[in-house]
């Protein structure tokens, strides 16, 4: 598959799986544009690295507005990568802590599939 060119974006860039996953892309000759936490270490002409919590739709709709806005609304590729688990005995889990699993590995979703 050709993906020269092709416009991508990613969750969860900072680390793990959606680091790996963008240096794939871009060896691929793919434009991405990442969203996330922290910024990785990638030092790519066709990297675009964007400071999103993506648990927050108004920084998803900022974040997605300007990329639909660069790309003239060419978005090929969407990856939600981000997530994140706490592990153990459900009672011993927070209700902060819940929140925070549901609002990345849901909303987050949500939010940049709804764009």
């Amino acid at each position: 598959m050709n993906l020269e060119g092709k416009h991508a974006v990613i969750t969860g860039v900072s680390r793990g799986i959606g680091l790996a996953i963008t240096k794939q892309l871009l060896e691929k000759g793919c434009k991405v544009y990442g969203l996330g936490r922290t910024s990785p270490l990638i030092d790519s002409a066709n990297f675009y690295f964007i400071k999103t919590d993506v648990r927050k739709w108004e920084e998803v709709k900022s974040a997605m507005d300007h990329i639909l806005t660069e790309t003239q609304n060419e978005v090929q590729i969407m990856i939600n990568n981000a997530g994140l688990g706490y592990f153990g005995n459900i009672e011993d889990h927070t209700l902060d802590q819940w929140h925070q699993m549901f609002e990345t590995n849901v909303n987050a979703i949500f939010y940049t599939s709804k764009m």
